[in-house]
């Protein structure tokens, strides 16, 4: 798996302990990557993106996005899936919330308020990504040239963009 950012990065740059594990939080990441940023980008991008990675050949437009968007739009899709999957456990008798030794549960509420801000962040930085995007598009043809699997979503500018009239 292709990531374009680390596990160290992740737990430096969000509210993620240090505690948690990296196998852990490689599942997690690698949610964020094929689940959520694949469908931001859409396919074509986002394996054009990896493979320059891959063969350190980016360009600085590629970079840029990468840098300044994918990364914190990354962080943000983690911590918010980190809600769900630390929060339980999965065993043979069956599934309950974890709650170790020097921690407090939260509420439902609670937990609801907490996704719902994680849920704006990563609506905000969805839309500077696909601002940036869209802003240089004859530097990513492949987001609007479609061919296979997955194509990127609609989505909105900044999060909060409205048409003009």
């Amino acid at each position: 798996m292709i990531f374009f950012t680390t596990i160290n990065l992740v737990k430096q740059n969000t509210l993620i302990d240090s505690t948690v594990s990296d196998k852990v939080l490689t599942n997690i990441l690698s949610d964020s990557h094929e689940v959520y940023l694949q469908e931001v980008l859409g396919n074509d991008l986002y394996v054009v993106l990896q493979n320059a990675v891959v063969n350190n050949n980016l360009t600085t437009k590629q970079k840029t996005l990468i840098d300044n968007y994918v990364v914190k739009y990354l962080f943000a899709v983690t911590e918010k899936l980190c809600l769900d999957d630390l929060y339980i456990k999965y065993t043979q008798n069956g599934v309950y919330s974890a709650n170790p030794s020097n921690t407090s549960s939260k509420s439902i509420d609670e937990l609801k308020s907490i996704k719902i801000t994680k849920e704006r962040k990563i609506s905000v930085y969805e839309g500077l990504i696909k601002s940036f995007i869209e802003d240089n598009e004859d530097d990513f043809t492949e987001y609007f040239e479609v061919d296979q699997y997955i194509p990127p979503i609609e989505g909105q500018r900044y999060g909060f963009y409205f048409e003009e009239d």
